[in-house]
């Protein structure tokens, strides 16, 4: 998300509270307009993306700003979100899974990918993302390759970003205060809150996961806690 006149570039990764974040920042009349770009459109994308797509040569000189969310509930939200995926019935040679045309419930599916991403996690970005999709898009159906990326890969050119929890902003998005330049901001807004899969629970705890995943998620998304700021 880039706002070329104020030189701000938001980087909103998938389930983060994106949807919400872009409506807030559409009602804002001087936000809201032609020079508001990607407002709904490619705003997932990343930094390096961002840079290119807008031919931006004086990054310098740009706020950036990247909306953070607390690594557990995002992996818990993503799951849900996507519906529990199944397996494909195809010949993968980088295949993770044991079992075609199996509907993975949540710590099924944290078995199969929290290892693999920890085997993977000290690979820049670049290479994380193709050996990514080369193991794990090929052996589910409904798996978006951005939803389960680690959160600091969105900063892919390793500039300076201020990072905004979530659960801050949605406590008081007074904090946006001092970025949009605007003191009449509106409660924060809800959008996806209903959708996706209704066998999401109502209120997802730290109980939703095992003993044995749990570690692995701490380990397979350790620079995200300790980068963005959670325990």
């Amino acid at each position: 998300m880039v706002f070329l006149d104020e030189k701000i570039i938001f980087l909103l990764p998938p389930k983060c509270g994106t949807s919400s974040f872009v409506s807030l920042i559409n009602s804002i009349p001087k936000f809201n307009s032609n020079n508001a770009l990607d407002s709904n459109k490619g705003r997932h994308i990343r930094l390096s993306h961002t840079v290119r797509r807008h031919s931006i040569k004086n990054l310098q000189d740009y706020k950036i700003y990247q909306i953070c969310r607390h690594p557990l509930d995002r992996l818990i939200s993503s799951f849900y979100y996507l519906k529990p995926p199944i397996s494909k019935d195809t010949k993968n040679p980088f295949s993770i899974i044991t079992h075609y045309d199996k509907k993975y419930e949540f710590n099924e599916f944290l078995e199969l990918i929290l290892p693999f991403m920890i085997s993977i996690k000290h690979k820049p970005p670049k290479s994380f993302w193709y050996l990514w999709n080369r193991a794990i898009k090929k052996d589910f159906k409904r798996i978006n390759n951005f939803f389960y990326q680690p959160q600091i890969y969105w900063n892919d050119l390793n500039t300076n970003v201020e990072y905004i929890k979530l659960e801050d902003i949605v406590q008081d998005s007074s904090l946006l205060f001092s970025i949009l330049g605007e003191n009449t901001l509106k409660t924060f807004p809800f959008e996806n809150k209903n959708k996706g899969n209704n066998n999401k629970p109502k209120t997802p705890t730290l109980e939703m996961f095992t003993k044995q995943n749990l570690e692995l998620a701490y380990e397979a998304y350790e620079q995200d806690f300790k980068i963005l700021g959670y325990k």
